[in-house]
């Protein structure tokens, strides 16, 4: 039911023309439900997600402004906008991503001046894909209509970039609002996040391992930590955090959260929680649906952009389980996105989570999300091949119903009282 109702609505939100059509692969034949919203990764409407808060201020200032639609100066290094014909997106300068590339087509690229600087062979995934570095004067959308041109059956994209589903955070609470560590979970989940600090209060027992995905060490941050923690309150016992945010420029890259979803389903993670958001791409969709087919269950913020921002990824992708975010009444987070990507809800308005020097109350999407994904991880702690349906029909039959009667833009199928703060 979820899933319809997702595609239908993503449909509906998203219905601009496709410039071109890509050759379906016999996995994504298996949802054939939901092709069109598939065939919709060159669409171009969506749009960047809300600015992480550990970025500096020229970077946030430069995001804020993409997504408003107005033109800055400046974008930090390494930083390329597309748009406005392209629904004004965030990617990494200079960089495209080409999916299952023949020996033809990697020829006919350097013989276009462009350099294929990295390749990844993820079988776990069963994705091929290459990162190719462009000349300095060439932008992307440029290089795509000549990529295209010369290889008209090949898979292109730029390497889009995803920022955290942040919301808002309140002072540091006084040391006594510490969140108590309460007997250790039996939930796994993986995250896709920042870097963990494990030395937070209450994660001293949980086993958390960490791995980098970006071109520096894994980095502790806030965003990441808060996230721990409210897993660890919702029942979490293990924790497996692909630090995505690990770059220079302050955002994950499509290409990082591919090689991250792969890591964590090569780990047997059942659960995935991304608490980021970004636009339609076609390396993250493949990522996510070879997951999904696999058993996995993924589990996304849905965005902090407010009731008329259009939809995020990858909790707007139909088989993703998009969360939103209410208050201790149940009431909707005014700031949280509406339409094709909600599915359920949770406490995520005022909850304490732990993080360096003390406690913060925080509110948003992002921190909705691990509340479901424990909440399912406790569930299906195991990957079996109908995870991702029976985790939709679970949820629908625990939730109550908010908002309009039945399954809504806003809520969703409606809340799940979880385990929190």
């Amino acid at each position: 039911m979820f899933m319809k109702l997702k595609a239908l609505l993503a449909c509906v939100a998203v219905l601009v023309p496709c410039p071109k059509t890509v050759a379906q692969d016999s996995m994504m034949e298996r949802h054939s439900a939901t092709d069109r919203v598939m065939r919709l990764h060159h669409s171009t409407r969506a749009m960047a997600g809300t600015p992480m808060t550990q970025t500096s201020p020229a970077a946030t200032a430069s995001m804020m402004a993409a997504m408003q639609g107005r033109r800055v100066s400046r974008l930090p290094a390494g930083i390329e906008r597309l748009g406005p014909a392209e629904g004004r997106f965030l990617c990494v300068r200079r960089e495209v991503v080409a999916l299952d590339l023949s020996a033809r087509a990697r020829a006919d690229i350097k013989a276009l001046g462009y350099d294929i600087v990295r390749d990844y062979d993820m079988d776990g995934l069963e994705i091929a894909f290459s990162v190719v570095r462009l000349p300095r004067r060439v932008k992307i959308k440029e290089a795509l209509a000549r990529l295209d041109a010369i290889d008209p059956e090949g898979t292109y994209a730029p390497n889009a970039l995803f920022a955290l589903a942040s919301g808002s955070v309140s002072e540091r609470l006084p040391s006594g609002s510490l969140v108590r560590a309460a007997p250790i979970g039996s939930a796994t989940i993986g995250l896709v996040d920042t870097g963990v600090d494990v030395s937070v209060a209450g994660l001293e027992n949980v086993q958390i391992l960490q791995k980098k995905f970006g071109d520096v060490a894994v980095s502790p941050r806030p965003h990441g930590t808060r996230i721990a923690s409210l897993s660890r309150t919702a029942g979490a016992g293990r924790l497996y955090v692909a630090d995505v945010f690990s770059d220079r420029t302050g955002f994950a890259s499509a290409e990082d959260i591919a090689g991250a979803i792969e890591w964590l389903t090569s780990e047997g993670v059942s659960v995935i929680n991304l608490s980021l958001a970004g636009p339609s791409n076609i390396l993250i969709e493949r990522a996510v649906d070879s997951a999904l087919s696999r058993g996995h269950i993924i589990v996304a913020a849905v965005g902090n952009e407010g009731p008329q921002a259009s939809p995020r990824y990858p909790a707007a992708y139909p088989e993703v389980l998009g969360v939103t975010a209410v208050d201790a009444s149940l009431e909707i987070y005014p700031r949280a996105n509406r339409g094709p990507g909600v599915d359920v809800a949770a406490r995520g308005v005022d909850v304490v989570a732990n993080e360096p020097g003390g406690a913060r109350r925080v509110s948003g999407t992002s921190y909705a999300a691990p509340f479901i994904s424990t909440y399912l991880a406790l569930r299906f702690p195991e990957p079996r091949p109908s995870s991702s349906s029976e985790a939709f029909a679970a949820l629908s039959l625990d939730a109550v119903d908010r908002g309009t009667p039945g399954f809504d833009a806003v809520y969703g199928a409606g809340v799940v009282l979880t385990d929190g703060p």
